[in-house]
């Protein structure tokens, strides 16, 4: 999707918590048309604030799994040293 000439990048939080509902939320201040535009709630045809993310928790989320990625490849890196030798 463009907005001002600029490509917009993100997350849909909808599919974020097909994933892990912890990490997505409803009741955000706005949501945004096809074009990127902010909207207010209250224009919504849905009588609900859309879902969000929950910044904090995806964060957290996303380090750990880096953590325990780092873990794992490190534990790879010496099995392949110990074949290797």
């Amino acid at each position: 999707m463009k907005a001002g000439g600029h490509q917009l990048i993100g997350l849909i939080a909808e599919e974020v918590a097909e994933v892990d509902a912890r990490l997505a939320k409803w009741g955000a201040d706005l949501a945004f048309d096809e074009t990127g535009t902010a909207i207010p709630d209250a224009l919504l045809s849905d009588d609900r604030a859309p879902f969000d993310l929950d910044d904090r928790a995806l964060i957290s989320t996303l380090i750990n799994a880096v953590q325990e990625l780092k873990i794992e490849n490190d534990q790879l890196k010496l099995r392949i040293e110990a074949l290797e030798d």
